[in-house]
């Protein structure tokens, strides 16, 4: 009869306990953020992802209750910025919101990382943006034809901007496919590269639609091909590769937060749920079109499929151009 009562007692106080256990983390993930949010963005202030970041940082604040720090950590590729997060604790109070190089491309890039792809836990896609290619405003060069024949004419000497690691891999694409050669010319910064664009320092550059902008809206430089497989709505007269000959000349930047590995799960489901909400709006849409993107709302689940698809397309593009390892 005693050791009934034992097992009686034991049985009340561990469902008490399991109890207790899923009370304390409902209402820690209830209560969470109780502090402000980190957003890493592996890029410099004013770039096309930092203008990104931004927004949806901001909206993001309004919606949680508390603010979202924007702290950029630019250089090596993106690899610092993404390596300070993959060692962030992981409490839901850091993320990274990033073009995907830094988390897919760059591990395939570099022969080597101090972070690797287990170190992230997705969280959603948020947006995708073109990549474009852009000369200077006046020159004379009007589609990729032109261009083939101004890069052919230099012997190797044309000049391209090389400010991301992305860039290399569509640079090498596109001269793979043309047959020809240039000499690239390494950036700290994409804006750093497009004003050299715009002075006549390099003949072009291949730079994400929302860094294109600045020099776009001012007519510093002319974009002369979309790398996606439509045409983008705002800018309805750019053709894209495909349609100037070029099969294999296609890249979209596709922008995305993840968080550190083992972040709980309720944390980061409700940073997802709050940043689809964000995504839905028709001011969201309208702010993307006018900054060269459109929306791409997810799950955790997408995007890790889409992540590990995109480092396919790196290992593809590394063999199709013969990029070789950083």
């Amino acid at each position: 009869m005693k050791s009934s009562w034992k097992l009686l007692v034991a049985a009340l106080y561990i469902g008490g306990f399991a109890l207790g256990q899923t009370t304390a983390s409902t209402a820690q993930a209830e209560d969470y953020p109780s502090r402000p949010v980190k957003a890493v963005v592996p890029y410099t202030a004013g770039s096309g992802a930092d203008i990104l970041a931004r927004y949806f940082t901001e909206e993001l604040a309004k919606s949680i209750g508390q603010p979202v720090v924007v702290e950029n950590r630019p250089g090596a590729g993106g690899n610092i910025g993404g390596n300070s997060v993959a060692k962030a604790p992981p409490d839901g109070y850091t993320m990274l919101i990033t073009p995907s190089a830094p988390v897919t491309g760059n591990f395939v890039l570099y022969k080597e990382l101090p972070y690797k792809f287990e170190d992230f836990t997705p969280v959603t896609s948020l947006a995708n943006v073109p990549f474009t290619l852009i000369v200077k405003g006046d020159s004379p060069v009007r589609n990729i034809a032109d261009l083939t024949a101004l890069i052919k004419s230099k012997a190797g000497k044309a000049t391209y901007g090389v400010p991301t690691t992305t860039s290399i891999a569509t640079t090498a694409l596109l001269l793979d496919e043309i047959g020809a050669t240039a000499t690239p010319v390494p950036y700290k910064a994409a804006m750093e590269a497009l004003r050299d664009v715009e002075t006549g320092n390099i003949d072009f550059l291949i730079v994400d639609l929302t860094g294109a902008l600045g020099g776009l809206n001012r007519k510093g430089v002319r974009a002369i091909a979309m790398l996606d497989d439509q045409r983008f709505p705002t800018f309805p007269d750019v053709p894209t590769t495909e349609e100037q000959g070029l099969k294999n000349v296609k890249w979209v930047a596709e922008f995305f937060a993840v968080m550190p590995a083992q972040t709980p799960q309720a944390h980061v489901q409700k940073i997802v749920a709050k940043l689809n909400d964000i995504l839905k709006r028709d001011e969201t849409r309208e702010f993307l079109l006018k900054a060269g993107g459109l929306p791409h709302p997810g799950t955790s689940e997408s995007l890790h499929k889409q992540m590990l698809a995109r480092i396919e397309s790196w290992k593809r593009a590394i063999v199709l151009a013969k990029i070789k390892q950083l």
